[in-house]
């Protein structure tokens, strides 16, 4: 039944009247795959093809999955050490670790074995971490709730806050993104986007408290050719798009994109042909080949949501993002995956519990 749904869902959307852009899209959620919830704040793919899920807004129940090949495993208080944890960001390394941002510090999964680095066995000043990125030289970036970025790969870790060569607003950090020089970027509430250069912080694009001068960061991401995309909102949800590049500053504001109207921009996904979709509370904006497009609910029916809110790409070019409707707090609808071609993910059948002893600690 539920593979009958999915297709019939993916034959609906494929066969409407079609865009430019040929639009196609699939959709998870806990109708029609083992997902227990909608409430998925981040996906994330593997070396081994295999997909990650995250909830994120179940008050201290929060769980993982792994997809792959029609089987899912649900990772949560019963076969893991997420045991009371909010979940708030995930990553993969380049080894395949499974590291989670959460309100007990970095948990980290390493196959059957999993790690815990928090207050109580390192000197990080807190243990609600809500940012988590990976450097070249597999050090942790980590935003750290009111406090500022911890960087390192165990015990001890350098803190970055206003007093050991932090910036203001650096305890409201939305995303860390590192370049291939392992410099790293860091967009905040208030104060802009913040570059370190491995010797100090710089910043790029200025904000303030005073409300004309607020600018929010709120995602951003390094295209192949090393250029920062960044979404940003200012007073009023005035939201814009903007590149970096060897720190030159281009803005695309509704002049070039053609969208005039006030919407607050989430997260930046750059796909494998150096493509930009920004997520909004409105839909997504996104740019092919030089060319700015758009779709919502009134563009593809049975889109459950306007809100395009965190976002992904995996190695078929799939665009992936979880949905919101930022009308209401519980408005999570699950994850849609796009591509301007073919989405190609396998079936959702099937479903996989490794049992309570199915990890290490």
């Amino acid at each position: 039944m539920n593979q009958l749904f999915l297709f019939l869902l993916f034959l609906s959307l494929t066969t409407l009247p079609q865009s430019s852009i040929n639009q196609h899209f699939l959709l998870f959620n806990d109708g029609n795959s083992q997902l227990q919830t909608d409430e998925v704040i981040k996906v994330v793919q593997d070396n081994t093809g295999t997909y990650w899920f995250a909830e994120g807004a179940d008050l201290g129940n929060d769980a993982i999955y792994s997809y792959k090949n029609g089987v899912w495993v649900r990772y949560d208080a019963s076969n893991s050490p997420l045991v009371n944890v909010n979940i708030y960001d995930m990553i993969v390394t380049p080894d395949d670790r499974i590291v989670l941002a959460t309100n007990a510090g970095l948990l980290i999964k390493n196959g059957q074995n999993w790690s815990v680095i928090n207050t109580s066995n390192s000197n990080l000043p807190g243990n609600m971490i809500t940012k988590v990125e990976i450097d070249k030289s597999g050090r942790f970036w980590l935003g750290v709730l009111n406090t500022g970025i911890a960087v390192g790969s165990g015990n001890p870790f350098t803190i970055f806050d206003q007093f050991n060569n932090g910036f203001p607003g650096i305890g409201d950090i939305n995303f860390l993104a590192v370049d291939d020089s392992n410099n790293v970027f860091a967009g905040v509430d208030y104060y802009g986007l913040y570059y370190y250069d491995k010797t100090r912080w710089k910043v790029i694009i200025p904000g303030g408290t005073i409300p004309s001068d607020m600018v929010h960061v709120t995602g951003g991401m390094l295209d192949n050719r090393n250029t920062l995309w960044v979404a940003i909102n200012k007073n009023g949800n005035k939201g814009t798009v903007a590149s970096v590049n060897e720190g030159v500053v281009t803005y695309y504001d509704s002049t070039v994109t053609g969208k005039s109207f006030r919407s607050m921009y989430f997260s930046v996904v750059t796909d494998n042909y150096d493509n930009t979709y920004i997520g909004t509370d409105k839909g997504l904006l996104f740019r092919i080949n030089d060319q700015w497009n758009w779709f919502d609910t009134s563009s593809v029916p049975g889109l459950p949501a306007n809100g395009f809110w965190r976002g992904s790409v995996d190695d078929k070019n799939n665009i992936i993002y979880s949905l919101r409707d930022m009308s209401i707090s519980s408005g999570y609808r699950g994850v849609v995956f796009y591509n301007k071609d073919s989405v190609v993910v396998t079936s959702l059948k099937g479903a996989q519990n490794p049992g309570n002893n199915g990890f290490n600690v």
